[in-house]
C-alpha cells in the first residue's frame, strides 16, 4: 500500500510547476507490473517574485493553474522501472488582456535503476537507486507570455535517490537532481537560454494500516538567467524555489486495489515564480500483472 501511494502522491507532484522536474521515488515496481495513477490538482497566486522581491500586479490579478496529469509506471525488471508522465494545464488570470493558455504540456519518460538494496536488521532497510529521463513539448502553447503553461523546452534530467525504510513502518527519502534545459525559439523569432537547474527534495512518511500521511520539503536552485520584466523571453527566466507539503491516502474497501488521496502544498520563497498554494486529490489503480 505504501508503494501504491507514493505513485499517487509523485503523480500529484509531478505537474506542480513546469520549471520543476519528474520527482521519483524509493520504491520499485516488479518485473511485469504495471500502475497508473490519475491527478487532480489546482493552484492560484496573486504575488510573485520578480528576481527574489515579492510583487501584484493589477494587470494580471489572481493567476489560477489547474492540471490533470496521468502518471504510469511500469517493471521492466524488479530493478528496472520505467515512468511515464503526461499533464493537461489550463492557467488563466482574473484581470487585464492576457489570454489563457490551456493544452496538454510535456510529455516525460524516466528510467530508474536500484543500484543498492540491503535490509540491516537493527536499523531497517536502505536502497539507492538513479534515475535517467527526458520530456519534450507535445503542443503549441506559448512560451514567451505572462500566462504560460510551460518553457517549450526539452529537457534531460539525472537524479541519484536514497531511502531508509526503518523497521516500525517509516520511511525517509532524499534525492539530488539535475536539470539540463535545451535552448527553445520563441514566437518572437529568436533563440532563447533556458537555464539549467538542481534540485533536492526530502521526504518523511509512513502508513497505519490503509491510512498513510507524508510531509515534504523541495528546494530547486536555478543556473545563471533572466528575472521577470518587460521585453524579457520568459523561457530564460531563473526559476528557484523552496516549497512544503503533506498528503494523505486512504484505500477504499468496496473496491479493489483503488484509493484516494488528497494534499496541499504552499511555496515558502521564491524567485520568477509564483507565491501559490496547491491542493491536489486523485486515484490510484493496479490496472494489471503481466507475466
Amino acid at each position: 500500500m505504501k508503494k501504491t501511494f507514493i505513485l499517487m502522491m509523485l503523480s500529484l507532484y509531478a505537474s506542480y510547476n513546469y520549471a520543476q522536474g519528474l520527482i521519483l521515488d524509493g520504491f520499485m515496481q516488479k518485473k511485469g507490473d504495471i500502475i497508473s495513477a490519475l491527478s487532480f490538482s489546482t493552484e492560484n497566486y496573486d504575488t510573485y517574485y520578480v528576481g527574489e522581491v515579492k510583487t501584484q500586479n493589477p494587470n494580471l490579478g489572481t493567476i489560477t493553474t489547474n492540471s490533470t496529469s496521468l502518471y504510469v509506471v511500469g517493471g521492466i525488471t524488479d530493478y528496472l522501472n520505467v515512468v511515464v508522465n503526461l499533464p493537461y494545464i489550463s492557467s488563466k488570470p482574473s484581470a487585464g488582456f492576457w489570454s489563457p493558455q490551456s493544452d496538454f504540456q510535456d510529455l516525460s519518460i524516466f528510467l530508474k535503476g536500484r543500484l543498492f538494496n540491503h535490509n540491516f536488521e537493527s536499523v531497517g532497510q536502505f536502497s539507492l537507486s538513479a534515475g535517467l529521463g527526458y520530456s519534450t513539448p507535445i503542443s503549441q502553447y506559448i512560451a514567451d507570455a505572462p500566462i504560460s503553461i510551460g518553457h517549450q523546452a526539452k529537457r534531460t534530467e539525472f537524479r541519484l535517490l536514497v531511502q531508509h525504510q526503518l523497521p516500525m513502518g517509516l520511511f525517509i527519502m532524499a534525492q539530488g537532481g539535475y536539470l539540463h534545459n535545451y535552448n527553445v525559439t520563441i514566437d518572437r523569432g529568436y533563440e532563447v537560454l533556458v537555464p539549467d537547474a538542481f534540485d533536492f527534495t526530502a521526504r518523511i512518511g509512513g502508513n497505519i494500516k490503509s491510512f498513510y500521511a507524508d510531509a515534504w520539503l523541495s528546494n530547486q536552485i536555478a543556473k545563471k538567467g533572466t528575472n521577470i520584466g518587460p521585453g524579457v523571453p520568459f523561457p530564460g527566466n531563473a526559476i528557484s524555489f523552496l516549497r512544503t507539503g503533506f498528503n494523505l491516502y486512504s484505500t477504499l474497501p468496496f473496491v479493489k486495489n483503488l484509493g484516494v488521496s488528497a494534499g496541499m502544498g504552499f511555496t515558502l520563497s521564491g524567485e520568477n515564480i509564483g507565491k501559490a498554494t496547491r491542493i491536489s486529490g486523485g486515484l490510484v489503480y493496479k490496472l494489471s500483472v503481466l507475466k
